[in-house]
């Protein structure tokens, strides 16, 4: 008999395994981390510093010196097991869906890996 994962996984969409950078804060206290995978609805991110789940966030991808960054959005944090939060995006719309891939695409195009040295 086998026994059943503590917290079932409820996301609509299938979880994709990636690594680019993220800027993610609450309150104003920015940090540097890592998205580790993605899916329709939300990420996995690693960094310094892990926020209990109801912590609203805002999530920054890609800095573009002089121009900002490539995508903005809020989150929230829906668990936090081990060195990983798992946070849903909010007020997120389908053409935001396109957006966050297309930046996903862009930053993976442009972030070295770390087996490529």
């Amino acid at each position: 008999m086998t026994t059943p994962p503590p917290h079932p996984d409820r996301r609509a969409g299938v979880r994709n395994a990636i690594s680019v950078p993220v800027t993610y804060g609450a309150a104003g206290a920015w940090l540097e981390g890592r998205v580790v995978d993605i899916s329709a609805g939300g990420l996995g991110v690693t960094g310094p510093k892990l926020f209990p789940a109801g912590t609203k966030l805002e999530l920054r991808f890609g800095a573009v010196p002089g121009k900002g960054h490539l995508l903005a959005m809020a989150a929230v944090v829906r668990h936090t097991q081990g060195a990983r939060m798992g946070v849903e995006f909010l007020n997120f719309g389908a053409g935001d869906h396109r957006k966050v891939l297309d930046t996903v695409q862009h930053l993976l195009a442009h972030v070295p890996h770390p087996d490529q040295d």
